[in-house]
């Protein structure tokens, strides 16, 4: 984990059209279409592709990723593995904060745009990418102290990625996933009516509880849930690319948000995303 960002490094050919249509191969080609930093459109680059990356990355720290990334403690000099990086701007805030980086991603495709975006920013401790399945992860046992996951679970057969991050993280290394939920009908509905028809058949959100049982050997420390009134902003930000909204959103209803779920925790089961940090006990504590 100590290569440094270069251009397509770690890339591979592209995704085998054989298999089945559906599960995480069909998500993997979806994803390997994608260029869009918002992961609104597939296709190739667009004219205003520039300000779209910028403004994913600008918001990338979002109250809930935020408060994840905080939960990995300490990041100077650790080294961190990112599941899903996509076009890399999760991968570079850990990077900036002084973490060595390896950021894996099913599509090479996706992979060799982050790595060149990246390469062009400052980066304090060290970043490199790989294309991997986050649920066969080619990394070597107790290889990582942390790492950070959002919106993969959904993708992915969870279980799997828990036995893979139970396996790379050394004893005492925190997994913190960042997840979208099932959420009530309301969430169901907006979902329905805002996100991409193409993800229906490769998507299965998580409930709550789900999200605070992985197990494969992680042993779960807490469970957040987060966004009631507030995934509204979302909509601005997703659908208008409208920072000016999604900022506005967060700061009218996100505090109402927190007030609710601190008063009525049930309220959890119905909230957009979930944040659950994981750890692994020493060898033989979780068997």
């Amino acid at each position: 984990m100590d290569e440094q960002t270069n251009g397509r490094q770690g890339c591979q050919p592209a995704i085998s059209e054989a298999g089945p249509t559906g599960g995480p191969l069909a998500a993997a080609r979806y994803w390997h279409g994608c260029s869009d930093p918002l992961n609104r459109r597939t296709g190739s680059l667009g004219q205003d592709d520039g300000r779209r990356m910028q403004l994913a990355y600008d918001t990338f720290l979002s109250p809930e990723t935020a408060r994840a990334i905080k939960l990995l403690g300490l990041l100077e000099g650790r080294r961190v593995v990112v599941l899903g990086c996509g076009l890399g701007q999760g991968a570079l805030h850990l990077a900036q904060r002084g973490a060595h980086v390896m950021a894996t991603d099913v599509s090479p495709a996706r992979v060799a745009l982050a790595a060149q975006w990246c390469a062009e920013r400052t980066i304090n401790g060290r970043l490199a990418f790989r294309t991997m399945s986050a649920d066969a992860l080619e990394l070597e046992d107790d290889s990582a102290d942390c790492i950070f996951s959002r919106d993969v679970l959904m993708y992915t057969a969870p279980s799997r990625v828990a036995t893979e991050c139970a396996r790379i993280l050394r004893p005492g290394g925190r997994a913190v996933f960042v997840e979208s939920l099932r959420g009530g009908k309301c969430m169901k509905w907006l979902r329905h009516r805002s996100s991409p028809r193409e993800w229906e058949p490769f998507t299965h959100y998580l409930d709550f509880a789900e999200l605070g049982t992985l197990g494969g050997g992680l042993q779960l420390e807490q469970c957040e849930g987060w966004h009631l009134l507030s995934t509204s902003a979302f909509f601005f930000l997703f659908e208008w690319g409208s920072p000016w909204g999604y900022r506005a959103a967060l700061r009218c209803f996100g505090p109402i948000d927190r007030q609710l779920i601190r008063f009525f925790p049930s309220l959890q089961r119905r909230a957009w995303r979930g944040v659950a940090l994981y750890r692994v006990g020493e060898r033989g504590e979780n068997a």
